[in-house]
């Protein structure tokens, strides 16, 4: 299984590390395992769902709720990752 660092996951998917963190903190992507040093450990899981969000969240017609449902329908989709696991 390929890992990734948090600056890794940030560049194959093009964004910045801290948007990675807050993607975690807001729980829309399952929280990565940890190194003995406290780095974050990050799957093939965690860039899909990364790819996920941020083709989400460039739709343009995020209007009317449709903004907070897709977030609502990524959170699902992680902790039901999280049951399987």
């Amino acid at each position: 299984m390929t890992t990734y660092k948090t600056a890794e996951v940030a560049a194959i998917i093009g964004i910045h590390p801290n948007t990675v963190r807050l993607y975690e903190k807001l729980k829309l992507i399952p929280k990565p395992e940890r190194l003995s040093n406290g780095y974050r450990v990050f799957t093939d899981f965690h860039i899909w769902q990364c790819r996920l969000i941020r083709l989400a969240f460039q739709v343009e017609v995020l209007q009317n709720g449709l903004r907070k449902k897709i977030t609502r329908m990524i959170m699902v989709s992680t902790l039901s990752i999280g049951l399987l696991v």
